[in-house]
Formats: C-alpha cells, sequence, structure tokens
C-alpha cells in the first residue's frame, strides 16, 4: 500500500469546503476531440459542430489539475480514485472554440477507507452559455493527521427497472486502453498507466480509468436508445463500486425505467456489477 502522508499544513478536510477553481480559454483542440471519439468507440459520429458529449473531461482536467495543485490542500494523484460522477450535458462542446471552467468544493467526507471531495464543476462557451454541468466525488488516500468524518451517502438510487433489458452492447477491454484513453483525456493518473503505482495503491495491475468506462457506455447509449444522434444525450450518472481491468469485456445492459427519457445501466465483468445507482435520460426527439 501507499505510505500514509504526514503534511502538518494540509487543510482540514471540512474546511475545504468552498474552495473555487478558476480556468479560462481552454482550448477544445479538434484532433484531441478525435482522437478521444476514436478511443472510446465514437468514430464518425461527430463533425466539426460538437465533440463526444464526454470529451468534455478533457478541458476540465484543467480545473482538476488546478484542484490538485492547491498546496493548501495537498492532495496526491496516485491513489486517487473517481468515486461518482454525474454529467448534465445542455449545449455541445464544440472544436476549436475556448471554454471556461469553474469548479467549487461543495462537501467533504469519507469514501471507504479513503478521504473525499465533491466537486461541482460548470464549462460555459466563450460567451457564457452553459454547456455541461459535472457533479464528481474524488476519492485521495487519507493522510496521517486527516481527522474522521462523516461516509458520503449514497447518491439517488436508480429508478425502478424494467427487465429484460432492451439493449446489451459487449465491449472488449484491451491492454492499450488505459493508455490511449490517457492521451485523449489527459489524465495521467499513474494507477491507470504504470503498474507499480497500481499495485503500491493496492490494486493487482494497473485499472481503466473510471471515466473511460463511463465514456464507453455514453457511446453505448448514443448508439442504441440515442439511435446514433450525439445530442440526444443529456445525462448520464455513475457511482463506481469496482474497478474495471484489462482483458476483461465489459458488457454495458440498458433498461427501460418508469420515466420515458430515463434509461438504467448496468455494467458488468464476469458476472460481476461495476457500478451503482447508473442511469443515464436521453431526449424526446421532438
Amino acid at each position: 500500500m501507499r505510505p500514509s502522508m504526514n503534511v502538518s499544513s494540509q487543510l482540514p478536510l471540512s474546511e475545504a469546503v468552498g474552495r473555487k477553481f478558476f480556468v479560462n480559454n481552454v482550448a477544445v483542440d479538434p484532433l484531441q476531440a478525435s482522437l478521444f471519439a476514436e478511443v472510446v468507440g465514437q468514430h464518425g459520429h461527430f463533425g466539426p459542430d460538437a465533440t463526444h458529449p464526454c470529451f468534455v473531461i478533457n478541458p476540465a482536467m484543467h480545473a482538476l489539475t488546478a484542484l490538485l495543485d492547491d498546496k493548501v490542500l495537498d492532495l496526491s494523484r496516485s491513489g486517487m480514485l473517481h468515486a461518482s460522477a454525474d454529467f448534465w450535458f445542455f449545449e455541445p462542446v464544440v472544436p476549436g472554440t475556448t471554454v471556461n471552467i469553474s469548479a467549487v468544493i461543495a462537501d467533504t467526507g469519507e469514501f471507504g477507507t479513503k478521504k473525499a471531495y465533491r466537486i461541482l464543476s460548470e464549462v460555459r462557451s466563450a460567451t457564457g452559455d452553459l454547456l455541461v454541468a459535472i457533479d464528481n466525488v474524488l476519492a485521495f488516500p487519507k493522510a496521517d493527521n486527516d481527522s474522521s468524518a462523516p461516509q458520503f451517502p449514497m447518491i439517488d438510487p436508480a429508478p425502478i427497472i424494467r427487465r429484460p433489458a432492451i439493449f446489451v452492447v459487449d465491449i472488449p477491454i484491451e491492454a492499450s486502453l488505459p493508455t490511449r484513453y490517457a492521451q485523449a483525456s489527459g489524465d495521467f493518473n499513474p494507477i491507470h498507466i504504470d503498474p507499480k503505482a497500481a499495485r503500491d495503491a493496492g490494486l493487482d495491475d494497473v485499472i481503466v480509468h473510471g471515466m473511460c468506462g463511463f465514456s464507453l457506455a455514453a457511446s453505448a447509449v448514443i448508439d442504441t436508445v440515442g439511435a446514433g444522434n450525439f445530442k440526444s444525450l443529456r445525462r448520464i450518472r455513475v457511482r463506481f463500486a469496482r474497478p474495471l481491468y484489462t482483458g476483461t469485456t465489459l458488457r454495458i445492459s440498458l433498461f427501460e425505467t418508469e420515466v420515458p427519457t430515463t434509461f438504467a445501466l448496468i455494467a458488468t465483468t464476469d458476472d460481476q456489477q461495476l457500478w451503482r445507482s447508473a442511469i443515464c435520460e436521453v431526449a424526446v426527439e421532438q
């Protein structure tokens, strides 16, 4: 396991709430957007007027980097895990433009044995239009001087599902996927690309980025219930429960719910469920 940090200047967990981060004029690189779409299985759906919805992860990494570089928080990239993610898509992120990103630590607590931060982010166009709203919970190794805090509550449960699944999509997870996704997203957390760092963090091997599986699921939704229309995806929410390893097959099953535009997602490998309370919302064509 990774040794605990011992930094006396670290901000107490509860006092981090309200800390804000701003990154402006972040370029939306068309080549990077194209690479991202290819990595997450969307080769031909996105043209010059929009990126894959989850490509917003790439510019949003700038805000995450600002948080990780905050010397007062003193967080470590090593061992950082995505606990949950909830993305609301309002307007497409357009290649070749710039976006402005704001983020605030909205809550803190514990996620298992780790300390966790709930971070609310907004990605806006240069003219101020809201493009994407993001609600993330990130978990980090605890420092020796971290006080105990309440456990993060479960996110809202998924609606009651109607079986059987209306679509099942199987996605082979190749050994090269974590490295390719890191290059496309800008997320070079070592537990995804360095076997030693992964083992030091208590993992069996490098794991696939949680947001990579998230993006693969978004692609599956677009291809199935979204009928190939990338603008149909309005929301996707996941609480991560188990890591995804390479050399497996990720099975995404979609189920109808009592809400016509809301679908439940179940992600499995080897019959083990990877996510909890996962849903997506798809726009109804007018």
